[in-house]
């Protein structure tokens, strides 16, 4: 997920992990992440996205005001800022919290016009990569202090429910109500990013 992945490379930035190429891909992933909102709210003939109606518009709004108060803190951040970093942790959860709510609405448009366990799938494995974003991050913020206690206990639970949606993928789960992949290409690629975790 964009959100996240702007943290983490913002916080890499910060401990000087390869700071250029980080700077230069948060850069990216900013624009990004404003595009894409800008994509979903006034659509786009080219590619054959609809403008959003109500109520995702709203909600696409109100995503691209929470993104753009997030500049300031970014920029406090790159200069080193520990009380920034912590409050990048806390702005960072409410923009993921309605970035999440945007994909809620859009998955359930899509399932009523689809249908289908596809957009299931397709749900899980969203949330996958989001969840390895957000534990990079939150990594990171443990590393500087930043309430490493509760972090500690969320990529816990976020590891353990990787672990588990990438062994539901490859088999099914009928408690977590997720379907086996049917391309064995897939399957295989679940099981070794489950190994890898």
């Amino acid at each position: 997920m964009l959100v996240h992945k702007v943290a983490k490379e913002t916080l890499l930035v910060v401990h000087g992990i390869d700071a250029s190429a980080n700077a230069q891909a948060a850069a990216r992933s900013k624009e990004a992440l404003k595009r894409t909102a800008a994509l979903l709210r006034t659509g786009d003939t080219a590619t054959g996205v609809p403008a959003a109606a109500e109520p995702l518009r709203t909600q696409i709004v109100e995503l691209e005001q929470l993104e753009a108060q997030l500049e300031p803190t970014l920029e406090n951040v790159s200069k080193g800022s520990k009380d920034a970093a912590a409050q990048l942790a806390t702005d960072m959860e409410r923009v993921a919290e309605k970035a999440d709510l945007v994909f809620t609405i859009v998955m359930g448009q899509l399932g009523r016009a689809y249908g289908g366990k596809k957009i299931d799938q397709l749900r899980q494995i969203n949330e996958l990569r989001k969840l390895t974003q957000k534990m990079a991050k939150d990594l990171f913020l443990v590393a500087l202090g930043v309430d490493a206690m509760r972090l500690r206990q969320q990529i816990g639970r976020n590891l353990e429910f990787c672990v588990s949606v990438l062994a539901a993928l490859q088999k099914g789960d009928k408690a977590l109500g997720i379907e086996a992949l049917g391309d064995p290409a897939l399957r295989a690629h679940a099981a070794r990013a489950e190994q890898a975790l």
